[in-house]
């Protein structure tokens, strides 16, 4: 794995993590306080997971970078779309968050690779 590799899979375990803790701690904080953060749990665990995978996959595809993340983003959008069909709640926030994190992680991925040119 070359360092470029694994720094990107480094910032994505991070945004992974981020992730979880959106969810799992964060989330349920917000919720039984009753406290007003303007969508942010609500959004957050879409958007860190999203980049999260999409620059893990990036870091171990044996594919373009920017084609894996792009597959991964149309399919974190497919899952959002499946939800209008099933009982599973539909949010137009997690698709414009799913959508942003994809754009956010091929920037990042955009800077590690010609900070990698220019040898850190």
């Amino acid at each position: 794995m070359t360092k470029k590799n694994k720094i990107i899979l480094a910032i994505g375990l991070i945004f992974g993590l981020l992730g979880f803790a959106s969810k799992l701690v964060y989330r349920p904080w917000i919720m039984d306080n009753d406290i007003n953060d303007m969508g942010i749990n609500e959004f957050a665990p879409s958007f860190l997971y999203t980049a999260g995978i999409c620059l893990i996959g990036a870091s171990f595809s044996k594919m373009k970078p920017n084609k894996t993340m792009i597959l991964i983003g149309v399919g974190s959008i497919a899952y959002e779309l499946e939800q209008v069909f099933t009982s599973s709640s539909f949010d137009i926030k997690d698709l414009f968050a799913i959508i942003v994190a994809l754009l956010v992680s091929l920037i990042i991925f955009k800077i590690v690779e010609s900070k990698e040119q220019t040898a850190w």
